[in-house]
């Protein structure tokens, strides 16, 4: 099965159709490392955070659009891959790997969770934490994809069909590259829901 999708650059050298090599690169890289990662997950049930990855889920990049500055990337799953080991759903669909790649980007950069489908919200109760770790997996790609914005462009819109997956705009630049700090101790009352390999 093949999906494809859209990482759209818009507004400063992007109107020109064009990006500075060195941050638009930096950018489609760390996009496209966001989506193998969510894929991997996805097929193995595993939170891998370098390559090699799954060969049950390939990802390839291809020619931009005339006229525009689109980099277009092309999802391949194999038929037989099952999600998260062939265990709460039955394959990889476009709808569950665009709604993870929804979910965790948007938690990445500090967003309010969107709606996903009734699949994701299973997963996400058979497994409390996987989540969260997949987020904290693809934080760096995240703040790579940035690279770009007020360099070259003003913001990045990733798309799969009419679907609007995320924007990374400055104000998201802002929340992942920015980190708090103190110097004075702090007690916290938490729950733990999960402690697994996945969540390191």
């Amino acid at each position: 099965m093949a999906d494809t999708i859209i990482a759209k650059f818009t507004q400063g050298e992007a109107s020109n159709h064009r990006l500075p090599a060195y941050e638009g690169s930096q950018s489609i890289e760390g996009i496209a490392r966001s989506i193998q990662l969510v894929g991997h997950f996805l097929v193995t049930g595993s939170v891998r955070r370098r390559y090699p990855f799954s060969d049950d889920l390939r990802l390839f990049i291809t020619p931009p659009r005339a006229g525009s500055f689109d980099a277009i990337f092309e999802i391949i799953t194999s038929p037989t891959a099952l999600a998260i080991g062939g265990g709460l759903a039955s394959g990889i669909t476009g709808n569950l790997l665009t709604d993870f790649l929804k979910l965790t980007f948007r938690r990445a950069i500090g967003q309010s969770d969107p709606k996903v489908s009734s699949t994701v919200e299973k997963i996400e109760e058979a497994r409390p934490g996987d989540t969260d770790a997949l987020v904290d997996a693809i934080e760096p790609s995240v703040r790579r994809a940035h690279s770009v914005i007020n360099h070259g462009a003003g913001n990045v819109v990733i798309i799969s069909g009419s679907d609007n997956l995320v924007k990374f705009d400055a104000v998201s630049k802002r929340y992942i590259e920015t980190s708090h700090t103190s110097d004075e101790d702090e007690t916290l009352a938490v729950s733990i829901g999960s402690f697994n390999v996945n969540s390191g």
